[in-house]
């Protein structure tokens, strides 16, 4: 099963493929809303659980790269260290 963003032409050329969100992409409508309301309290605080999750990211991916982990442990540990932040942006 392959990762993919929400584009529709994917379903018929993938079959079974898990659609995901790119925290980029979220980040960018906040930030672009935002920009429309002239309201930082809107978008400040879920910019900011993206900027969490991007500061987890680096560290473990650069641990992942140099060898010093294996894919594996790479993705439980981020998965361990994300999902309180995502909870948190969800409630």
């Amino acid at each position: 099963m392959g990762v993919v963003d929400v584009y529709g032409a994917y379903d018929s050329h993938l079959g079974k493929a898990h659609r995901c969100v790119c925290l980029d992409h979220v980040a960018r409508r906040f930030k672009d809303c935002e920009k429309i309301s002239k309201d930082h309290n809107l978008a400040g605080p879920a910019i900011a659980w993206i900027a969490r999750l991007y500061k987890i990211d680096s560290p473990l991916r650069a641990r992942l790269v140099a060898g010093e982990m294996s894919k594996e442990a790479f993705i439980e540990e981020r998965k361990a260290l994300s999902m309180p932040i995502l909870n948190d942006f969800h409630r």
